[in-house]
């Protein structure tokens, strides 16, 4: 139960063009450094090692009441949903055993004259029996999706006040149903084209004294005329001072196959690239505020099989970080139990955007 990304064969079809064309606008561009090179796909297969390893870590007793209570929701749902499964089966099987006896009848008895009336009952049957299995299917799918909301919402709300009821943050709120607009994403300068986003887990709170929001975001581009994420995963936007219009630095730590390079960069220039991350910018001391502090700070992100890529722009009045992760980490737990295991991930990653968005900051407060 999820935001749903792509599988890997759509990938490959879907942006071969736009692959080829972000790695010719990288090849193109001047003043590239190209130290500190790294082999991605090594990189992934040695943290997938180390995240196994980390799975075996003994939980405390307010993780572990945690998981508690997020797997009784999940078992009252699961349940649920299983029992009108079988409502469903039932009624598809009345349903074709009324089909069966309708045309049973119709063809011994509905021939002859004297029974003609056999038809238009077995007929008329037939048709109040598909029009109350609509009705009934129907009723069960609205019941089914108000289960789900609620449990979709126990879930964000358990996790996130798990995760954001700390010192560390002020004013909380937790909107586990609520959208962030378009324009939070579309204005961070990532990709072109960009024609919706769909997000959902809202997340707004105080950090150091300026409002920080978080949601689960898929943002969307048009593919042969349907809907195609280019960046599905934890998208932050914390408000910063630096007053440049127009002025933007855009930074992208790589990833495997299902990274996808940043492509809104014509106005930019790339000012730095390596194998493990590139930076865009039109600014020309740019580094006053990714100084190699913030560089060495993003780069302690763990790309491997969960997490894909890690995005951040700078812009006037806004610090935007995104983490890309993998469609089976983004997902709700229904099928399977809940485990400590995603919520230990995002802990640690959210340490990192802190750390990154407190950087950031007294960079630019030292800026100009």
């Amino acid at each position: 139960m999820g935001l749903k990304k792509f599988n890997a064969e759509e990938v490959k079809k879907e942006e071969s063009l736009a692959k080829e064309e972000s790695v010719k606008n990288i090849e193109n561009k001047e003043n590239v450094e190209t130290n500190g090179q790294v082999d991605i796909n090594e990189l992934i297969t040695s943290n997938a090692e180390l995240e196994k390893a980390e799975k075996n870590v003994e939980l405390s007793l307010s993780e572990n009441d945690l998981v508690k209570q997020v797997n009784e929701q999940r078992d009252i749902y699961y349940k649920y949903s299983k029992k009108q499964k079988i409502y469903n089966y039932i009624c598809t099987g009345i349903l074709i055993a009324l089909i069966i006896a309708a045309f049973a009848l119709i063809l011994t008895l509905g021939q002859k004259e004297e029974y003609s009336y056999v038809m238009w009952i077995s007929l008329s049957a037939v048709v109040v029996g598909l029009i109350g299995s609509f009705a009934f299917s129907r009723f069960q799918r609205k019941k089914l999706g108000k289960a789900a909301n609620t449990y979709i919402d126990c879930y964000f709300s358990l996790i996130d006040k798990h995760m954001y009821d700390s010192e560390r943050f002020e004013k909380q709120d937790y909107f586990p149903s609520t959208q962030m607009e378009d324009s939070a994403f579309i204005a961070a300068h990532f990709y072109k084209n960009i024609k919706s986003t769909r997000s959902r887990n809202y997340v707004s709170c105080d950090y150091n004294g300026k409002n920080l929001t978080s949601a689960d975001l898929a943002g969307n581009i048009m593919v042969k005329n349907r809907l195609s994420p280019m960046f599905l995963g934890r998208y932050f936007v914390y408000k910063n001072d630096f007053k440049e219009d127009n002025q933007y630095i855009i930074f992208q730590l790589k990833g495997g196959q299902l990274s996808r390079p940043i492509d809104n960069i014509d106005d930019l220039k790339l000012v730095e690239g390596n194998n493990a991350y590139c930076v865009y910018s039109n600014i020309e001391d740019w580094k006053r505020l990714l100084n190699s502090k913030v560089l060495t700070e993003l780069r302690k992100f763990r790309i491997d099989n969960t997490l894909i890529d890690v995005i951040v722009s700078i812009r006037e009045g806004y610090t935007s970080i995104g983490i890309d992760y993998s469609d089976e980490f983004m997902n709700v737990a229904v099928d399977h139990e809940f485990k400590f295991d995603g919520v230990r991930r995002s802990e640690k990653d959210l340490d990192i955007v802190l750390k990154v968005l407190d950087l950031i900051g007294n960079n630019i407060k030292g800026y100009k």
